[in-house]
Formats: structure tokens, C-alpha cells, sequence
């Protein structure tokens, strides 16, 4: 459900939210059951479903409901509000539920799901994720789908870890470790010139003799950093050398 706007509400992952979202709407959970008289009726928060006979029982009760929330200051998503056969399967809650010849019903990961997952332990090992910690995010996701029907994904998770996600991983270690060894190198290279923060082009023309472009950035931040921590520069320098770095290397690659 969509409210109409406005600059003051209640952050969505507070105790507040949820227990708004449950009795505010417990009205219209009577409505729908008293007066509407909708026999399967269920609802999470601002998520429903109700069940009926016929195409027209459901339009009338969609109808009725409308009506009410508008009573409220509130409207259905124009987006999510729909009237189909039950053969075309139920989303509800991450599941998809899915009614068989034989009337038995399955629950299926709700479509988008499983992207969605990829994505997000993807993004995770690019991030330099330690594997374990990947792992536990993977084995979370796994117990939540053996709720349901859902093997081939849980084989599919499976293998999308060994064969990528453990790669990935693996290269992001190289690349840090790479890295950690020409800020090394970089470190040692400016230590002399800690004392002269001033002299940002001469930091960044130093690097930029060993390292190609794209790394200038990184190794000269990585290696600022170090010293910071041994009270060679304060703070405020390091926030305008990187502005200043940031610019050089920006017009070295307007001018290539």
C-alpha cells in the first residue's frame, strides 16, 4: 500500500513501523472479514491476499477495500494489485505459491529472487569479503529456501559458489595483495617528502614514475594513510591532497 506523500514518516526497519503497519490496518482486516465476508483472507504488514470463487467476487471485494483504506488516507499499488486465476500462482512474502494438478501446493522462490541473491554475494566478493564470512551469508540464504520447494536453486547457489564466487574472491586477494606491496613501495618513496605536504604534484608525479595511471589513486591514498598514522600529516591535508590527486589524475586521462 502507497501512502500520499509527505516529508515526515517512520524509518522502515523500526519496532515503531511494524507495529504501526499491523494495528493500523487491523480495521480493514475486520472489514474485509465482517463486511466483505472474504472467507480466505490473510495479511503481513501491508502485504494481503484473498481468495475467492469467482473473477467478480474478487473485483466487488477489491472495490470494497479501496474504498475503505481511502478512508484512511491510504491507496493500493496501482503496481501490485491484481486480480487472477489462482492457476497463474500466488507471490506472497519472497514465496511464489503454486497450485499443481493433483491440488498439492509447492512454494517456489518468488521470481527474482534468486538474481537478487546472486547480486548481493557478488557484490559482497568484489568487496574483498573474507570467504568464510561469504559462506555464512550463502548457508542463510540456503536455510531460507529450504523452506520451500526449492532444490534446483539451492544446487544452483551451490555451484554459482564454487564456480564464481571463489574465483572472484581469489582475485581480489591477489589484487590487494598486489597493491599492499606497491603502497609498500610508494610509502617509501614519499616518507621524505611527509614534511612538505604542500608539494601535492610532486607526491603524485613520484608515484606516477612506477605505477600506471590507474593505480596512482589508490596506492597514493593507501600510502598517505600510513603515514597519517604515524602523525606525519594531519587530517585536513590529507582531505586536499586527495582532492588535489583526484584532479591530477583526472586530467591526465583528459589529455590521453
Amino acid at each position: 500500500m502507497e501512502n500520499h506523500g509527505g516529508d515526515r514518516g517512520v524509518g522502515l526497519g523500526s519496532e515503531l513501523s511494524q507495529l504501526i503497519a499491523l494495528t493500523v490496518l487491523d480495521g480493514v482486516d475486520h472489514y474485509a472479514k465482517e463486511k466483505l465476508k472474504a472467507k480466505y483472507y490473510v495479511r503481513y504488514m501491508d502485504d494481503s491476499v484473498a481468495l475467492f470463487k469467482t473473477k467478480e467476487e474478487a473485483k466487488s471485494y477489491l472495490k470494497g477495500i479501496k474504498e475503505e483504506l481511502a478512508k484512511r488516507g491510504l491507496e493500493t499499488s496501482k503496481k501490485k494489485t491484481l486480480v487472477f486465476p489462482i492457476k497463474n500462482g500466488i507471490d506472497f512474502l519472497g514465496w511464489r505459491y503454486v497450485l499443481k494438478s493433483n491440488r498439492r501446493i509447492i512454494l517456489k522462490p518468488k521470481r527474482g529472487k534468486m538474481s537478487k541473491t546472486k547480486r548481493k554475494l557478488r557484490r559482497m566478493a568484489i568487496a574483498g569479503v573474507p570467504l568464510e564470512t561469504l559462506r555464512q551469508s550463502l548457508d542463510s540464504s540456503i536455510a531460507s529456501l529450504k523452506y520451500g520447494n526449492a532444490n534446483k536453486e539451492i544446487r544452483n547457489l551451490e555451484r554459482f559458489y564454487k564456480e564464481e564466487l571463489q574465483m572472484e574472491v581469489r582475485k581480489v586477494s591477489d589484487k590487494e595483495r598486489e597493491l599492499e606491496k606497491k603502497a609498500k613501495a610508494a610509502e617509501a618513496q614519499l616518507a621524505p617528502l611527509a614534511d612538505d605536504v604542500e608539494s601535492h604534484k610532486e607526491i603524485s608525479d613520484e608515484v606516477g614514475k612506477s605505477y600506471s595511471l590507474s593505480d596512482q589513486i589508490a596506492i597514493m591514498r593507501h600510502a598517505i594513510k600510513k603515514l597519517l598514522d604515524k602523525n606525519a600529516i594531519v587530517d585536513e591535508d590529507f582531505e586536499a591532497f586527495n582532492d588535489c590527486a583526484e584532479a591530477i589524475v583526472a586530467s591526465k586521462k583528459g589529455g590521453n
